[in-house]
């Protein structure tokens, strides 16, 4: 089929690493086949090589973007979990939580939930909200106790429980 021989052609220039005409052609792609799942997955991964290239306002428009118009799609979590984390790292604590809140109320059934949990506690703790980082990061290791964020959940846990000087029930 014509759509999957030009998706084709545009993941080689991703493999490539032609990210112009990787944009250029996916761009090209969303418009013509629009919600297509294919068309969608270019969209988030157009955001994703934003995101590591450091142009965080670009990759907020584009999970935005798919959000908007495909919020119930596979990815869109996905997507908003990036956009906590671009705040996150913009130090926006307000937007990071609001966000990190919208993911866990948006898709109660996600796997990311567990992520958003785990940021909405270690987001507190960063800015020395001691006592409620510890409460969550608790429920968090209760929660999701085989979770790969549970070793840094414990340690945060524990610096939040020796500033607030009771080491000893760190959770």
């Amino acid at each position: 089929r014509r759509r999957d021989a030009e998706y084709g052609l545009i993941l080689t220039r991703l493999r490539q690493k032609d990210y112009p005409m990787f944009f250029s052609e996916s761009t090209k792609f969303i418009g013509k086949y629009g919600g297509d799942e294919l068309a969608i997955s270019l969209g988030f991964q157009m955001g994703e090589i934003l995101l590591a290239q450091g142009d965080y306002d670009a990759a907020l428009r584009t999970y935005q973007e798919l959000l908007t118009r495909h919020g119930s799609n596979r990815l869109a979590a996905q997507a908003l979990l990036r956009i906590a984390n671009i705040h996150k790292r913009r130090n926006k604590l307000d937007a990071t939580l609001d966000t990190y809140e919208s993911l866990i109320a948006r898709y109660p059934q996600s796997p990311l939930r567990a992520d958003a949990v785990f940021g909405i506690a270690e987001s507190l703790a960063s800015v020395g909200r001691c006592a409620e980082a510890k409460e969550r990061l608790g429920k968090f290791i209760r929660r999701y106790p085989g979770h790969n964020y549970i070793p840094v959940a414990l340690f945060e846990a524990g610096r939040c429980a020796a500033k607030l000087g009771d080491g000893a029930t760190a959770v």
